[in-house]
């Protein structure tokens, strides 16, 4: 399955600058607990459903 494909059955907008992933690991940093996780820029993710590249 496509990311793109996830991500417009999540429900997020074309206007997404970026998307946010967080996983279930956890740490604990400093005495702080937490989660691992990342970003993506919305440009760098093909939406073919929306009839062009984000980058173009």
């Amino acid at each position: 399955m496509r990311l793109s494909n996830v991500l417009q059955t999540a429900g997020v907008e074309e206007e997404a600058r970026y998307v946010a992933f967080l996983g279930l690991d956890q740490a604990q940093v400093a005495g702080d607990l937490v989660h691992f996780g990342s970003s993506i820029r919305n440009d760098s993710i093909a939406f073919p459903c929306w009839g062009k590249l984000a980058r173009e």
